[in-house]
C-alpha cells in the first residue's frame, strides 16, 4: 500500500503533473548533498522497476530536484540502491 506522504507530484517540461513515489532519501557526508530515489511504479522492458534519482536542494522556500549527472553523484546513488536491494533480500 502506498503511503500518501511518500507521493511526489512533479510538473514536467510540458506542464503535465507526473506522480512518483519516494523509495528513500539520504544525506551523503562527503558531498554534503541530499539524494532522493523514487519511482513511478512503471517497469522497463525487462520487468524491472524504473528508478529515478535527484539531488534535493531546499532553500527554505522552494525545493528543487536537480538531476544526478556527474560520475561521483551517480556512483553514490548506485551504491545506495545496491545496498537497499541487499537489505531487502
Amino acid at each position: 500500500m502506498v503511503n500518501e506522504k511518500d507521493k511526489i507530484v512533479i510538473r514536467n517540461a510540458e506542464g503535465e503533473n507526473c506522480t512518483f513515489y519516494k523509495l528513500f532519501q539520504f544525506f551523503h557526508k562527503d558531498t554534503k548533498k541530499h539524494y532522493l530515489i523514487y519511482t513511478d511504479n512503471q517497469k522497463d522492458k525487462d520487468g524491472q522497476l524504473k528508478l529515478y534519482s535527484s539531488i534535493i536542494v531546499d532553500d527554505g522556500q522552494n525545493i528543487q530536484f536537480l538531476p544526478v549527472h556527474d560520475d561521483v553523484d551517480f556512483d553514490i546513488v548506485s551504491r545506495a540502491i545496491v545496498q537497499l536491494k541487499l537489505e531487502l533480500m
